[in-house]
């Protein structure tokens, strides 16, 4: 399958449906752009996502919910773009961004319940924009 973009937007179960069917999402080896939009139960972005390695430009908007994002980054050499938005539970972003040879924007926007950023990205050369709006309680 060649799919190079999937959006899923308003899904309300959709942490059940990934469950069942994410080791065939891993099939997906095209997939480029992965967006998440007003999916207000989605409480994680589970790691086999980390299996698309063509994944350039994953992002959560209005994702209420999500508390976790747990994707294997190291994997997806192609990884440019991060974002998240409007995710007011998201409280952990897992390290792993050592391996993000094409990595140059990363965006937190109204990521509320964001305590610590703790990733290490001093290995990220081609990082360009790094961007965090209204994260009151990030340290």
């Amino acid at each position: 399958m060649s799919l190079k973009k999937l959006i899923m937007q308003g899904c309300e179960v959709l942490d059940e449906v990934l469950k069942e069917y994410l080791p065939r999402l891993s099939n997906l080896y095209t997939l480029e752009e992965l967006n998440f939009l007003e999916c207000w139960h989605l409480r994680r972005i589970h790691k086999g996502f980390g299996k698309l390695q063509c994944l350039k430009k994953p992002s959560t908007q209005g994702c209420e919910a999500l508390e976790k994002f747990l994707l294997g980054l190291s994997n997806i050499f192609a990884l440019q773009e991060l974002h998240f938005s409007l995710s007011g539970t998201l409280s952990m972003i897992l390290e792993g961004f050592s391996g993000l040879i094409n990595f140059k924007k990363f965006t937190l926007q109204g990521c509320e319940a964001l305590k610590e950023f703790r990733p290490r990205l001093s290995n990220l050369c081609v990082l360009l924009e790094l961007k965090f709006s209204k994260c009151q309680t990030l340290r």
